[in-house]
């Protein structure tokens, strides 16, 4: 089984090359070439050295040898020599062995006592989540060293190995059982990140502004984009269209951000997109005047949370009268004159006509209910003025 081991040595400025058992060496020696030409390039610890080498037997590569000299280590905040002994067996990485000038034993054992919270038995090591075992030993040239190697090829004295074992076991039993609460508390938030609050049991503040935008956006299908023309309208017998509709309606804030991944090595950033989706029903008629909607609903602060919001329009009644008729203004005062159009519809008009002329005239008009509410728009054609793009 595979395994990857960084082993962080060096200080943050200096990029460490990543040992994966079972790796062609062909792959450890390129992981390595590029780990020097970065060094080679970059600002910094221009001090820092290194020295390549390989070991043959039989005609085969056995070790890579990667020497690092003047390397900075932050744990023991001074400059040391590393020696690294990439050991190739049957052309694949099997172990590695660590030498390092200048480092006793016993800080060696308590840089890996820090390193490796894994599990220690004597001078066994092994890092939280690896598969990797570590050993500290004295070298025969004299060096402070570590061997790493996979658990299925170490070899670990019996009263030192079921010890070690058993550590490992517990340990591991602990990071399951970590492992299963981060995955429930990421659920709980997974699921506390999708809810959606309504705004107008939140944030009935907010639901003004919207009301408000939702009735010009309606105004403006009927007086522009809606069927019939006010040409058509003109030309008819009655002068007037009635729109009455009964909508069910959800604007929604929707998550549709996306994590960064890995691909190839490459990392892809993710995006923060939130965006606004409408849900309509209609029952006599369709959605289309709710169709490129300005309504854009943002996140709110909740109990210390970022949240999603909604709004709802549950059965939606609008009733619109679009048409052209004549009309006497006196001032202030306007005068209806048509024998079909409602007469609910004519006080409206009358009620809310703002304009301060004189004369005869024909309006081209939209006038109703809509969220309740009135709603009267209009233009006065004088002398064959164009009127809503007429």
């Amino acid at each position: 089984m595979k395994r990857i081991l960084v082993v962080l040595l060096l200080g943050i400025q200096i990029s460490v090359v990543a040992q994966e058992f079972g790796s062609s060496v062909q792959f450890i020696r390129s992981r390595i070439n590029s780990k020097v030409r970065f060094h080679q390039h970059a600002q910094g610890n221009k001090a820092l050295h290194y020295t390549k080498d390989l070991r043959y037997i039989d005609g085969e590569i056995s070790e890579v040898i990667l020497i690092s000299e003047n390397m900075f280590d932050l744990y023991l905040r001074r400059h040391i020599t590393v020696t690294e002994r990439f050991l190739i067996d049957a052309d694949t990485l099997a172990g590695i062995i660590k030498h390092f000038d200048d480092v006793s034993l016993k800080e060696l054992r308590a840089y890996m006592k820090a390193l490796n919270k894994g599990g220690q038995v004597e001078d066994y090591y092994f890092k939280e989540g690896n598969m990797e075992c570590s050993k500290v030993f004295l070298s025969t040239n004299g060096l402070a060293s570590i061997l790493i190697v996979p658990w299925s090829s170490f070899e670990i004295p019996a009263e030192i190995r079921q010890p070690l074992l058993d550590e490992k076991a517990r340990y591991e039993l602990l990071m399951e059982e970590e492992e299963q609460i981060a995955i429930r508390q990421a659920a709980i938030e997974d699921s506390l990140n999708k809810l959606s609050y309504d705004l107008r049991v939140h944030f009935p503040n907010e639901t003004i502004e919207i009301d408000n935008l939702l009735i010009k956006q309606i105004v403006r299908f009927y007086t522009t984009g809606s069927q019939p023309s006010f040409r058509e309208l003109l030309e008819s017998e009655s002068g007037y269209h009635h729109f009455l509709s009964t909508h069910s309606v959800r604007f929604a804030l929707e998550d549709h951000s996306r994590p960064a991944q890995e691909r190839g090595g490459f990392i892809i950033a993710g995006s923060n997109n939130f965006e606004t989706v409408l849900k309509c029903d209609s029952i006599n008629d369709s959605c289309e005047l709710f169709e490129g909607s300005r309504i854009k609903l943002r996140r709110k602060e909740l109990n210390g949370r970022s949240v999603l919001t909604h709004i709802d329009y549950d059965s939606l009644e609008i009733s619109i009268y679009k048409g052209v008729v004549d009309v006497m203004v006196k001032y202030d005062k306007l005068k209806v004159k048509s024998k079909d159009l409602p007469s609910e519809i004519v006080a409206l008009m009358e009620r809310n006509f703002v304009e301060d002329v004189l004369g005869k005239s024909k309006m081209y008009f939209v006038a109703g209910r809509v969220l309740g509410r009135d709603v009267f728009e209009y233009e006065l054609k004088w002398e064959n003025k164009n009127l809503f793009g007429f």
